[in-house]
């Protein structure tokens, strides 16, 4: 639940809804259901090794900033890798995936649109979170 002073609201860590898929944990920090905010995603993303997060885009520019671990995001390609420090700009709609790298967890503060992850569809019509990678 989230306190509302003046306008601004305050979502505690205990009151952040997570969710834990094949390897990823998400929680939303600021998000539609956790404050009223209709404009923007803010929230912490976790990736265990491996995981590798399929081909996808965001309505609005996406930002990262990678807290530990490390990743390397794919946008055609190109194969970019971050290491704990480096900030990461995805333009709104370019479609990109995510891999954690290495043997440790990959820890991300993100902020997106409010829609969140839109899956694109393979030529097979599947999607979903590739942990075998």
């Amino acid at each position: 639940m989230s306190e509302s002073r003046s306008s601004v609201q305050v979502v505690r860590g205990s009151d952040a809804p997570a969710t834990s898929q094949e390897g990823i944990e998400i929680v939303q920090g600021v998000a539609l259901g956790t404050a009223d905010s209709p404009a923007v995603w803010f929230g912490l993303f976790k990736t265990v090794p491996g995981v590798r997060i399929p081909p996808h885009f965001h309505t609005h520019d996406s930002v990262a900033y990678l807290m530990s671990g490390r990743a390397a995001f794919t946008i055609g390609q190109e194969r970019i890798e971050l290491s704990p420090g480096d900030w990461l700009h995805v333009p709104k709609q370019l479609v990109h995936t995510e891999e954690t790298v290495g043997g440790e967890i990959a820890e991300f503060v993100f902020a997106t649109d409010p829609a969140g992850l839109t899956p694109v569809f393979s030529s097979g019509g599947e999607h979903g979170i590739d942990s075998s990678a």
